[in-house]
């Protein structure tokens, strides 16, 4: 499900941004802003990506394997960051977590030239990143699977739209952070063992892996 940050603006405050808004598309492309002026701000939006044409293609397994309904939905969680330092926006960053298993850099190239073309964000300021999920259709040729050209056609201008509405989002905003753990759900695969106890790597051959 969408969901759009919510906006507390009065109408007052908004009058004000669009006539910001309007000088900055008058103003020097290039003009730095004071920096008693600066205010860092940011927007976020979670686009449904969910497959709307069916069978499709899931790559993640050793097996090709087709999905026939949704289990749950799908999306591409969309942040853009200002830090206020220029009034052009050019100061602006992207960054985008997509549930997918992997994707190929020239669909992410296709991402973020539309993107870039409806934001003025440039593409290499854009970061694109998968989940890793094994249930979602597939973008690329991967672990026995072939990419759902179908969906790849639907969700590439999703995902840029998923950044043009979190750049609209904008909002002033406070950096934070936290560090939590999670030790009954989430463990590490890795196993240490003694040398000559841990049989052959069935995939590629090696010994002792």
């Amino acid at each position: 499900m969408n969901q759009e940050f919510p906006h507390r603006y009065t109408i007052r405050r908004l009058q004000v941004l669009v006539f910001l808004a309007g000088f900055c598309f008058t103003a020097n492309s290039y003009s730095p802003v004071k920096a008693e002026t600066k205010i860092f701000r940011a927007g976020a939006f979670a686009m449904d990506i969910t497959p709307v044409e069916f069978p499709v293609i899931i790559n993640g397994g050793m097996l090709e394997r087709k999905a026939e309904k949704v289990v749950d939905p799908l999306h591409a969680r969309c942040l853009v960051l200002d830090d206020g330092a220029t009034i052009d926006g050019s100061g602006q960053i992207a960054i985008v977590v997509v549930d997918s298993c992997m994707m190929l850099r020239e669909l992410l190239d296709e991402v973020k030239d539309l993107a870039s073309s409806a934001t003025g964000i440039e593409p290499n300021r854009i970061l694109i990143s998968a989940t890793h999920t094994h249930t979602a259709p597939s973008t690329m040729d991967c672990l026995g699977s072939d990419r759902d050209d179908r969906y790849c056609q639907f969700v590439v201008p999703r995902i840029a739209q998923g950044i043009q509405r979190a750049q609209k989002n904008l909002v002033p905003a406070k950096i934070g952070w936290a560090v939590g753990r999670d030790d009954k759900n989430v463990g590490c695969r890795r196993w240490l063992m003694k040398p000559g106890k841990a049989p052959t790597n069935l995939f590629g051959g090696t010994t002792n892996d």
